[in-house]
């Protein structure tokens, strides 16, 4: 019976094996399609496709025995099966389900990012030529722990990748139990271990000549310019007290995968995954200023001490390297290292330490892959909401947003202000008469050319709520909580605004933040990308900043709103003023947030339609120049995008250094 149930387990095991493959098969075919579908959006975007696109159009109005069919019938049909789409059930999604990373490939291709790692050679002589001119280099101090039954071959790797640095100001200490026979030179001191791993980390802070420490493990290894790439950005930037870098795996032969390729600092973004491990240099006199490690926290020390650490540095004081300077050990070829349930748990403790030190009581959930989330706890008494929808006609679309926040909104004290812009259907007028008398609701006329920026700032001007909400009309709610996650997050002194999770009808995302630089603008990132995908470094899953978030569900302080001016109601009265107003914000110190805890259907700019005639192109291009003029470069250097990934889309692929975006 035994051996019946034993082979019962081994045929179950193989079939959960071909079905994970089976799903990881579908997925990667399903990537690859997205990637075809973006290069085919990008080619229709471009002037050529776009002129000949309405060459064609005016040719169809003109000579209609060329082709019977109508174009405005057209668009009017795609707006109707659009409206129709609406009516998908909430439950088609599982927003709040966590996708099992296992069933999905890498994000970035073995084969495509071995290529990518051809073109990233750095130049010795170069380099060496550079380093001469220095006038004091910093000496870098290197840390590594050896455990009593070293893998003497593994640690001979990490010995390696230091003894050939291009740049060969370091030193390194090699904490042992006892000296093993290892490569010697005159920068390797052996220090013996009495104490505990964390004791001996911090008597060596106290004794360390080097002004820089940093810690690796055995089996990792440094890029060959690593050393060199440090130096120089501390050289550069002298004010900085903690560095860290882009990092990959690395087998047993040798072959990098799975790169993570990080955005610059993002304290949110830290809270819900140690996206800073491994390759960190720290100013070692700012650590023992803090006190150094703690035991308090087993297997989160150096989380522990970089929490603390960043807590009270500026943004200019930590530096990101967007530079691969690290490669992680990794034993066996797969989608990511396997998440420790142990670590994840303590590091939930101890960010509920963490916050209870600074007086705030927050709740932490833990979401999978060694990620968590911040729930910040909303007043005892709510502030009220003030949510301003601009609308013109297209009522199926704006009774379902109404009904949404109605019905299935749980948010108590809400207002909802309906700037109409001309409607002209009598069904339109008579709606919005009738929910006029809601005394949650009022209308308020707005004719004339359509201007969103100005219809969304006369609704601040009449609102009554300490917080303001800026909804499109075609929004769909999913989870009745959606409003009191983005208060929760507006609330805070430091947010400016704070961004929704947008999803198209059919379950796609059209909204996870938006990316500077994109097509030359900008994007919203992992636009297309199906729900469960965990994506790119399961940033879908994730608490983070942005440069901008768009304003189809853009929640603010009304105060800070007033402060900065609104939207620019001049200049962009059209596209872009949501980019421009997150800008303004980000300015003014404000954060820009973006939570996939707040959950909605959008379908993009269906209610306006497109822009087809010249009138609305030249509009267009005007707002385009304007925003370029303003922000300049700004548009092309994103801190919470990594330069190398690529701008031609939203897909968050590697950037070709030899192809010029």
């Amino acid at each position: 019976m035994s051996n019946q149930n034993e082979g019962h387990d081994q045929v179950s095991a193989t079939s959960k094996a071909a079905l994970s493959e089976t799903r990881r098969q579908l997925n990667q075919h399903r990537r690859w399609l997205l990637q075809l579908q973006n290069q085919t959006q990008r080619l229709r975007s471009g002037i050529i496709w776009q002129l000949g696109r309405r060459l064609h159009y005016w040719l169809l109005r003109w000579l209609p025995s060329i082709d019977n069919s109508n174009p405005e019938r057209e668009l009017q049909d795609l707006n109707q099966q659009i409206k129709q789409q609406q009516n998908l059930p909430a439950s088609a999604l599982l927003m709040h389900n966590i996708p099992e990373v296992s069933d999905y490939p890498p994000w970035i291709g073995a084969e495509p990012y071995a290529r990518w790692c051809k073109t990233q050679i750095p130049d010795p002589q170069k380099i060496q030529d550079e380093q001469v001119l220095w006038q004091e280099p910093p000496v870098l101090g290197f840390v590594l722990w050896v455990p009593a039954k070293p893998d003497l071959q593994l640690l001979d790797k990490t010995l390696q990748s230091l003894l050939h640095q291009i740049v060969p100001h370091w030193s390194l200490y090699l904490l042992t139990h006892e000296a093993p026979a290892l490569p010697q030179d005159s920068r390797i001191q052996h220090v013996t271990i009495t104490t505990t791993e964390i004791q001996a980390f911090n008597q060596l802070l106290a004794t360390a000549q080097e002004s820089w420490l940093a810690w690796l493990k055995p089996g990792d290894q440094l890029a060959e310019d690593a050393t060199y790439q440090i130096s120089k950005h501390l050289l550069v930037r002298p004010h900085i007290r903690f560095l860290y870098s882009d990092e990959d795996c690395i087998d047993e032969q040798n072959q990098y995968s799975n790169p993570d390729f990080k955005p610059d600092w993002d304290m949110d973004l830290f809270y819900a995954r140690d996206y800073t491990a491994n390759l960190g240099v720290y100013h070692r006199e700012t650590l023992l200023n803090i006190g150094g490690f703690s035991e308090q926290y087993p297997g989160c020390e150096s989380y522990e001490l970089r929490l603390r650490l960043c807590a009270d540095l500026t943004s200019g004081q930590i530096c990101h390297i967007p530079k691969v300077l690290y490669h992680v050990y990794q034993k066996a070829q797969g989608a990511g290292v396997p998440a420790n349930s142990a670590k994840t748990n303590q590091r939930s403790q101890l960010l509920l330490d963490y916050f209870a030190s600074r007086k705030q009581v927050v709740s932490i959930q833990i979401i999978g892959q060694d990620c968590l989330r911040v729930v910040y706890p909303l007043p005892d008494t709510l502030p009220k909401v003030s949510i301003i929808i601009p609308t013109r006609d297209n009522l199926a679309l704006l009774t379902t947003t109404i009904n949404g926040l109605l019905e299935h909104t749980d948010y108590p004290d809400l207002e909802i202000l309906i700037m109409d812009n001309d409607s002209q259907k009598a069904e339109t007028q008579t709606y919005l008469k009738n929910i006029g008398q809601n005394p949650q609701v009022r209308v308020f006329p707005m004719p004339g050319a359509f201007n969103y920026s100005k219809l969304n700032n006369h609704g601040v001007e009449q609102a009554q709520g300490e917080i303001i909400a800026l909804l499109n009309n075609d929004l769909k709610i999913i989870h009745p909580d959606w409003l009191k996650e983005m208060v929760s997050q507006a609330l805070r002194p430091e947010v400016g605004a704070v961004g929704a999770k947008l999803y198209y009808a059919d379950g796609q995302l059209q909204h996870a933040g938006v990316i500077l630089g994109i097509r030359g603008m900008a994007g919203h990132v992992f636009k297309g990308v199906s729900a469960l995908d965990p994506a790119y470094a399961f940033k879908p899953f994730l608490v983070q900043n942005y440069s901008a978030v768009t304003g189809a569900c853009l929640v603010m302080r009304r105060n800070v709103y007033q402060q900065i001016g609104g939207l620019d109601e001049i200049h962009l009265k059209v596209a872009f003023n949501d980019i421009d107003l997150c800008l303004r914000l980000r300015e003014a110190g404000y954060h820009i947030l973006w939570t996939p805890h707040a959950a909605l259907y959008h379908l993009e700019s269906a209610s306006r339609g497109m822009d087809t005639r010249l009138k609305q192109f030249l509009r267009l291009r005007a707002e385009l120049a304007y925003m370029r003029k303003r922000w300049g470069t700004a548009l092309n250097n994103d801190p919470f995008y990594n330069p190398n990934l690529s701008l031609n889309d939203e897909f968050c692929q590697l950037h070709d250094p030899l192809h010029k975006e």
